[in-house]
């Protein structure tokens, strides 16, 4: 098994940072194709490049991992998981909700290793952000794209001033708990009224 605990026949093991680099020219080649096909409005054709891309991008994190360089480890599998949403955000757009749930998922597995990464060099603050945007994907594969996760769930990973709520909805603190909370807009007025909610301080 490799430094992620995946099959050892589905990864390079030169560990060399020159094949990591080529690894990197490759991703940020085909990055630059599927941004093309989604201007021209070739979705599916945009999605799987951008998975492509992607896989590169974790080949890359791989190579580093054998060098235990952690830190390039982490930007690589974040840069992964980026290029996997790109990618199941273009597969939505076709109605294959089939792959852009599968690409979530993914991107939520490399922002997961991305973590580990992370935590290998007492980086938290990263780390706790790579866990978050981990659950989040799964999330979203589970409940689609505007799926947002759940403030109380993000208060767990990351500081409060990293948090966001869905679009329509406020960030806001319970009184009774001071914990954030996502209220709509159309009720945020009234909340702060009666006292059920408090704005967060700047």
């Amino acid at each position: 098994m490799d430094p992620e605990g995946l099959p050892v026949a589905q990864i390079s093991q030169t560990g060399s940072i020159e094949a990591a680099q080529d690894h990197v020219d490759q991703a940020y080649s085909l990055k630059m194709n599927a941004e093309k096909f989604a201007e021209s409005m070739k979705h599916t054709e945009s999605g799987e490049t951008f998975a492509v891309a992607a896989n590169h991008y974790h080949q890359a994190a791989l190579e580093y991992s054998l060098l235990d360089d952690h830190n390039n480890a982490a930007l690589h599998h974040k840069a992964s998981a980026d290029l996997h949403h790109n990618s199941a955000i273009q597969y939505e757009k076709t109605d294959n909700y089939e792959k852009s749930i599968a690409e979530h998922y993914e991107a939520g597995v490399h922002h997961h290793f991305a973590s580990i990464r992370y935590d290998a060099i007492d980086d938290e603050k990263n780390m706790r952000e790579q866990l978050s945007k981990s659950l989040l994907h799964k999330g979203m594969a589970k409940f689609g794209s505007d799926y947002v996760l759940p403030p109380k769930h993000q208060a767990r990973f990351i500081d409060i001033d990293d948090m966001s709520c869905k679009e329509g909805f406020e960030l806001v603190l319970k009184s009774t708990t001071n914990e954030p909370s996502c209220i709509q807009f159309s009720s945020t007025v009234k909340l702060l009224e009666r006292g059920w909610a408090i704005k967060i301080p700047n």
